[in-house]
């Protein structure tokens, strides 16, 4: 199942003790949610800004299960005499009575959260990815454009489809090893340089390397050779690191758990190795033929 960015962010403020796990007592609407158990423990809008989760939604009457599962909010106002949150965006449906959910913190802004999940996953380094549908040989040419997506570095390999077929399904991909890879200034596309005598009409298949995908949406899924405990221990010690930063250092508990948390992360680095495919070689070795691709190499 996909491990997705609410669960990494309300994950990581678990960790913190910085999440409050409930459930709701009445049904609410698509912009409310009632919980009377909370009633009077708190102020009015002590909630308010805090990040709102569910985390396992209700039906009513046996219709839109789960429909609401993972989707997260801000809060915009709390009442504590009625135990309702009313919250900054509609849901896709309304929150019925028995809905698993968990609200956050207000120091913590739902887009700051957003941000600095992001921060944490570019953190983990450069993936590896595969494209086969950019780049195409052409009779004739020699140097192709490389999108602005694969210039991080050098690819890490490349291959010439040397068999087509209408479905696809078979393409007997093939080592290049005479390329060139050309820079370019930033946001211009650089340049593969290939061989001349290349078959035209044949697909490319370029292994590059590029950070983690942008997540924004609450079903943004996290790329999955990332391990949802190493997600999860990265952010948090980016939230103890925005805390301890807006605290300026006053506070030491903070600042110990800051250190935990980073300890944590990088045994979970260890533990969780994101996998790596090895550089292809460009000196073609005559006789001898290996297939890097299908050796689990850990990281680089």
């Amino acid at each position: 199942m996909a491990f997705t960015l609410s669960e990494m962010i309300s994950g990581a403020l678990r960790k913190m003790g910085a999440l409050r796990v409930s459930i709701t007592t009445s049904s609410g609407t698509t912009t409310t949610a009632l919980d009377s158990s909370l009633i009077g423990q708190t102020s009015d809008d002590d909630y308010k800004y805090a990040p709102w989760f569910c985390i396992s939604s209700a039906a009513a009457s046996g219709t839109n299960l789960g429909v609401l599962t993972g989707e997260m909010m801000e809060v915009a106002s709390y009442q504590s005499g009625t135990g309702q949150f009313t919250l900054s965006s509609a849901f896709s449906s309304k929150a019925e009575n028995g809905t698993t959910y968990a609200v956050g913190t207000p120091e913590f802004r739902l887009q700051s959260l957003i941000e600095l999940a992001n921060d944490a996953l570019r953190s983990l380094g450069d993936l590896d990815n595969v494209d086969t549908a950019t780049i195409g040989t052409s009779a004739g040419v020699d140097e192709y454009d490389l999108p602005v997506a694969m210039k991080r570095s050098a690819p890490l390999r490349v291959d010439l489809q040397t068999y087509t077929t209408s479905s696809g399904s078979v393409n007997d991909w093939v080592t290049i090893h005479d390329w060139e890879y050309q820079p370019a200034a930033a946001g211009s596309v650089g340049a593969l340089v290939l061989p001349p005598d290349l078959a035209s009409g044949r697909d490319l298949r370029v292994w590059y390397v590029a950070p983690h995908g942008r997540v924004l949406a609450y079903n943004s899924v996290i790329d999955e050779r990332v391990h949802p405990d190493l997600a999860v221990l990265m952010l948090a010690e980016k939230l103890y690191e925005f805390r301890n930063s807006m605290n300026r250092g006053s506070m030491a508990f903070d600042v110990q758990r800051w250190n935990d948390a980073k300890t944590q992360a990088q045994e979970a680095k260890v533990l969780h190795p994101i996998w790596k495919s090895q550089r292809k070689p460009k000196l073609l070795i005559v006789g001898v033929e290996e297939d890097y691709s299908t050796l689990p190499f850990g990281p680089v």
